[in-house]
């Protein structure tokens, strides 16, 4: 429909719609970044701006990404704080506390 918008700025992004954003924050072991982009589909079926996460070549890439939703076209970015030790990655935001433990193909989510 045309009214969505994608900001990047650094490890951040915003997808914003006319009610609400998403907030976003990618965090890697491969300097892995979001950038703005567009889905691979017909131009007659319209235009669809997406994000993307991007990371140079190698035989393992490990990243995370962790949105927040807001009501508003121009809510506040909330907090979003990603730390990573070994194999076990830290997320919090307004007051969510979760681990996502990757010792395995399937991670373990812990909501805390």
């Amino acid at each position: 429909d045309g009214k969505a918008g994608i900001q990047v700025d650094g490890d951040r992004f915003i997808i914003s719609r006319p009610q609400a954003q998403l907030h976003g924050r990618v965090a890697s072991d491969s300097k892995a970044y979001p950038r703005a982009a567009k889905l691979e589909i017909d131009a007659e079926a319209g235009h669809f701006p997406c994000v993307e996460v991007h990371s140079g070549e190698g035989l393992n890439h490990h990243f995370l990404s962790a949105m927040v939703a807001t009501k508003g076209p121009k809510s506040p970015a909330p907090e979003i704080k990603i730390t990573r030790n070994r194999q076990t990655w830290q997320i919090q935001s307004r007051g969510l506390h979760a681990l996502i433990e990757t010792t395995s193909r399937q991670p373990k989510i812990t909501i805390l």
